[in-house]
């Protein structure tokens, strides 16, 4: 009798466990609240292998090879070579001569990399085109903010970089966030790994000193957030510090950051600018006050909130803005 009074008391005890969590659900259903939506994985992967693969240093970065990567509604095919140094293919002519060429390297994220557009399509491609005596490099990389930047200037520019060359890094106001790994971003980014757990490298400020942080999984998808709204909401919930803490350095870490990038390149006799890529990083590069301390490359266009500079189904620019982008950058820095 003990042993059918305890089980009873152990059905009551779930069914009433279950009808909380139905009620819950009710409830923030009613509320407007929605469980997280998932995200289609084929962005960043080629049927067969993976474009992007895991680094103990930067988090992520691209494989060497040849890649046809599905996109948007229609899945129409992106062509995609990323070179043995780790760059996007640019179209560099190999005339002979490539050693004694000045160097450009572009620096920066999905924007700058080209997202949703084939290898001509791209900003390195047609800004080596509209630069054909100089050597076009296109180190950016999807999702990469400030700090994964200035650790591709050290891996891979620095192994190739001469006295005079130009690093451009293409600045977007998302980055700020990624600088010190914020909940809200990794929420997005961990949908989209083919294991749900990211790992990236992050900056933080401790004792008024910025202080670095080597790539950790200190963030895993849980996966009931796609199916439950209390599940969306307790994980939010949770993170709500770790979300006020990014919030409150994030403007300062990102300041430094690009201070210490331009550094390091003059460090190695060559020239810097930022180029923003979002009409939020002008902004936000002017209320820094960083117009006054780092040459800033100023393009008419960048707005990418108009859908005339966007891809038919992805709010990443398209060849249309790229062209606009190589023009400007040719005729303000490289006359």
């Amino acid at each position: 009798m003990r042993k059918r009074g305890l089980l009873f008391n152990l059905k009551i005890s779930l069914l009433s466990l279950l009808l909380s969590i139905l009620a819950a659900e009710i409830i923030l259903a009613l509320l407007g609240y929605r469980a997280s939506p998932y995200a289609s994985k084929s962005l960043f992967f080629s049927p067969g292998k993976s474009l992007i693969v895991s680094d103990p240093l930067q988090g992520w970065r691209y494989a060497p090879g040849e890649f046809t990567v599905p996109m948007g509604i229609d899945s129409r095919k992106n062509g995609i070579v990323i070179e043995e140094h780790g760059g996007r293919y640019t179209g560099k002519s190999p005339d002979g001569n490539s050693g004694v060429k000045p160097n450009v390297f572009l620096l920066g994220g999905s924007i700058t990399f080209g997202f949703g557009l084939s290898d001509e399509e791209t900003l390195g491609f047609k800004l080596q085109t509209a630069l054909p005596n100089k050597n076009i490099y296109n180190f950016a990389v999807t999702g990469y903010g400030t700090y994964q930047s200035i650790l591709s200037f050290a891996t891979k520019v620095t192994n190739v970089m001469k006295q005079g060359d130009t690093v451009i890094y293409g600045f977007c106001s998302c980055h700020i966030d990624r600088n010190v790994a914020h909940p809200n971003y990794l929420v997005g980014l961990a949908s989209r790994s083919s294991t749900g757990n990211i790992s990236m490298p992050y900056c933080d400020i401790d004792n008024n000193q910025l202080v670095c942080y080597p790539p950790a999984p200190f963030y895993k998808e849980n996966v009931f957030r796609h199916g439950f709204r209390l599940a969306n909401l307790m994980q939010a919930f949770m993170q709500r510090a770790r979300i006020n803490h990014c919030d409150s350095v994030k403007n300062e870490v990102s300041n430094r950051l690009l201070i210490q990038l331009q550094d390091d390149v003059i460090a190695r006799g060559g020239n810097f600018y930022v180029l923003p890529v979002d009409n939020s990083s002008s902004t936000y590069l002017r209320n820094a006050k960083l117009y006054t301390k780092t040459k800033v490359i100023e393009c008419e266009e960048v707005d990418l909130h108009k859908q005339v500079w966007q891809l038919r189904d992805d709010p990443h620019p398209n060849s249309r803005w790229t062209s606009n982008i190589a023009s400007c950058i040719r005729d303000q820095i490289m006359p």
